[in-house]
């Protein structure tokens, strides 16, 4: 039986893997897909990242690797397994059932690091898109895209990101976003609008796309003026969000639309069950890897003190749930 389980293996649950062998908690990470590091490897491998505390600027990508050498030597005391289906969790006296790919594995206690479940891009649904393959839902080797003409279709920080990073390798990149106001950093749009070879259009809905010899056509409606028009792009960016696909602890915990519930310890409404990173939501909760770096750290200290009660002394004023 296995002391802890730890359930994703994005940038939260390496760390969570690392901290758990570093604490000498015999664990195991359970990763559905068939690699490490969950959407900063899936879809923002080339996004910068600026809130890591003494980093001042690093690549997702980068990021995800050094989180996976920290936990290397780890490796044997908490094994990363892959393709691993959780079909069922189930309650039994003092520990859990898991039933995954058929097999079963019991432990005393269960760390959830991905989220409400697995996330996949919210997809361009408009006519023409199945003729069109040179629209993208991530960005990756930057260097691919020299000299074309970029379109970014979204308003959030991964949209602007993106969007900076290609105005140093296009020739031009223009944004089209559905309103006239980003939710993106004010810093990050300021950025965009100081290069010479940048344009945005707001705000705009995209109608239908057609492929015109290697490049796409995108047709637009100004949603004020009702004006249209067609803009040409060699490579097309979607930003969107995402869009999570529950998974079976969704059922089992306390959730609401901004994650699983937990205490200040972060205890789920199930003891033994714990959630950190961006499947946590607490009062005051944000949502970035800073935070949910600090929320492993919570978690694992809180999961220790309820596997070895009389090993360490408690880290926390008080233990009780909202």
């Amino acid at each position: 039986m296995y002391e802890l389980v730890i359930v994703g293996a994005g940038p939260i649950g390496l760390f969570a893997s690392f901290y758990a062998g570093m604490r000498d908690i015999n664990s195991v990470t359970l990763e559905s897909s068939d690699h490490y590091g969950g959407q900063l490897t899936d879809i923002y491998p080339e996004k910068p990242i600026y809130d890591i505390p003494g980093i001042k600027e690093i690549k997702a990508k980068d990021l995800v690797e050094q989180l996976y050498n920290q936990y290397l030597p780890y490796k044997d005391k908490v094994e990363i397994k892959y393709n691993q289906d959780i079909k069922s969790c189930e309650l039994k006296d003092d520990y859990f059932v898991l039933n995954v790919n058929n097999e079963v594995i019991e432990t005393k206690t269960i760390l959830l690091t991905s989220g409400n479940g697995n996330f996949n891009p919210r997809r361009l649904e408009v006519d023409g898109i199945k003729e069109c393959k040179n629209i993208f839902y991530k960005l990756e080797y930057l260097q691919k895209y020299k000299d074309q003409n970029i379109v970014v279709l979204g308003g959030g920080d991964s949209a602007l990101d993106w969007a900076n990073m290609l105005t140093n390798v296009a020739n031009t990149v223009t944004i089209i976003h559905r309103r006239n106001e980003f939710r993106a950093h004010e810093s990050s749009l300021e950025l965009f609008k100081k290069q010479n070879n940048t344009k945005i259009l707001t705000p705009m809905d995209v109608n239908h796309v057609r492929k015109e010899d290697d490049q796409t056509v995108i047709h637009l409606t100004n949603k004020e003026s009702k004006e249209e028009l067609d803009i040409k792009a060699n490579s097309i960016f979607v930003s969107y969000g995402m869009l999570p696909s529950k998974n079976i602890f969704s059922s089992i915990v306390d959730v609401d639309m901004l994650g699983i519930k937990v205490a200040s310890n972060m205890e789920s409404s199930i003891n033994g069950i714990y959630a950190a990173g961006n499947a946590a939501n607490y009062l005051g909760k944000v949502k970035t890897l800073a935070s949910g770096f600090g929320d492993v750290v919570t978690a694992i200290t809180a999961i220790h003190q309820q596997l070895y009660p009389t090993k360490n002394p408690t880290f926390f004023s008080s233990l009780t749930k909202k």
